[in-house]
């Protein structure tokens, strides 16, 4: 470790100082020799007259150098904040900037707050691409220390800037991703506002039911921690109460429409009409929670857009893990992307087809076959780099980091979060 003589010396130097120039009258040129020379130690006064003579404070003797720049870390920060209350997001920006002359020395704490700083600046100018990558950055810092609050939290703004660009499905893999670290985090807000914006992005992809269930949640999850004060929640979720209820007071309503097209489509013979419409009916009955008359409808759905070849063939199969992941059914989850990726196969899908080897990777991720995993992240992103589809790479970059986080291989989870695009 630097000492205070070297420091002094290191500092003198910088600035083009002589021994003669720095001693003056209140030291010899031996003694400030000696110090330099780690012989003698300066007294409190005469380091606070060198700091003076050399334009620093006195802590830059005093504190090491991750200490020294954590404080002007902090101080950066501190300012950029100020800026940023004000609304005033290029001037925070550009100040925020002044710490990459110190970043190569900042520890993983300061890194991520850095990144998630960045990240909250463009969010708030509505620049959620660039939002995303750095909340991306914030998380792979917060990850190397196991901060699992700021991890969460990372995961939710995420989440929140996929959610803004209209990427519902991918934003909802963040909070999932949110939730399953809930077990692990202290701060009672963050867990509130995970179980609140899984219920708002559920009831943005019409999912009623879900949405209910996880905004039921929070509420009770508020009362239990007794964060009733603490929280601006508590209106947003009796409006999306009520909202929800009216629209679970629909679905019946809805399913005697969605039948009655089943029945026009195939009058006329549209089996890509006839797949499109049963699947709405399964979903339906699940909101309904009819859970075997909807993996009905939704098997039944396959088969009619197998025979109308029809683009959108990843619905049905993404409903009925849904309905076997809140079961609990590991097996039955597996078989329908097995049944999936063979139907994919013999139809030449292979867009669709990235999109299923994405899901029997995270699946093995979670059975915690990482091999399996891995080969899987290999086929997605072969195929995604011969069609050259950004968003799926975007996809299966995210994956593969997860991936290797959760093996230990940092160097590989962050070279793929890297790859990920605006």
């Amino acid at each position: 470790m630097i000492t205070i003589g070297e420091k002094i010396r290191k500092r003198r130097k910088e600035l083009g100082y002589t021994l003669k120039e720095v001693a003056g009258d209140k030291v010899t040129i031996a003694q400030l020799s000696s110090i330099e020379n780690g012989k003698s130690k300066p007294s409190r006064k005469l380091l606070e007259y060198l700091a003076e003579k050399l334009k620093v404070d006195v802590e830059y003797f005093t504190l090491n150098e991750v200490e020294v720049t954590h404080r002007d870390f902090k101080k950066i920060i501190k300012t950029a904040y100020s800026f940023f209350n004000e609304a005033k997001y290029d001037e925070a920006l550009r100040t925020i900037e002044d710490a990459r002359l110190i970043f190569n020395n900042l520890l993983n704490h300061d890194r991520g707050d850095y990144y998630k700083f960045i990240g909250e600046c463009y969010y708030n100018k509505g620049e959620y691409e660039n939002a995303f990558e750095n909340f991306n950055k914030a998380l792979i810092n917060f990850s190397k220390i196991s901060d699992y609050d700021n991890m969460a939290d990372s995961n939710i703004k995420i989440a929140n800037s996929l959610y803004m660009s209209k990427k519902f499905q991918m934003a909802l893999a963040y909070y999932k991703s949110a939730e399953n670290l809930i077990p692990f985090v202290k701060d009672n807000s963050i867990i509130a506002r995970i179980y609140y914006d899984l219920s708002l992005c559920y009831y943005t992809l019409d999912r009623f039911r879900f949405s209910k269930e996880y905004l039921d949640k929070c509420l009770d999850f508020i009362k239990e921690k007794d964060l009733s004060s603490k929280t601006d929640l508590i209106p947003y979720i009796n409006m999306m109460a009520g909202i929800i209820d009216l629209k679970v007071e629909n679905v019946r309503e809805s399913l005697e429409k969605f039948q009655e097209a089943f029945e026009k489509y195939k009058l006329n013979g549209d089996m890509v009409g006839m797949g499109r419409a049963m699947n709405n009916i399964g979903i339906c009955y699940m909101e309904l929670e009819e859970y075997d008359r909807a993996l009905s409808c939704f098997k039944e759905a396959i088969d009619y857009k197998i025979i109308g070849n029809d683009e959108e063939m990843l619905d049905p199969y993404l409903n009925m893990i849904e309905i076997y992941e809140k079961k609990g059914d590991r097996e039955n989850i597996l078989t329908v992307l097995n049944d999936a990726e063979s139907n994919l196969i013999k139809l030449n899908d292979i867009s669709t087809l990235i999109d299923v080897y994405i899901l029997k990777m995270e699946y093995y991720i979670k059975e915690k076959d990482f091999d399996k995993a891995e080969i899987y992240g290999f086929l997605a992103l072969d195929n995604a780099e011969r069609i050259k589809n950004i968003d799926k790479l975007n996809k299966i970059y995210i994956a593969l980091s997860k991936l290797y986080r959760m093996i230990g291989n940092e160097n590989l989870s962050i070279e793929y979060m890297l790859k990920v695009k605006k």
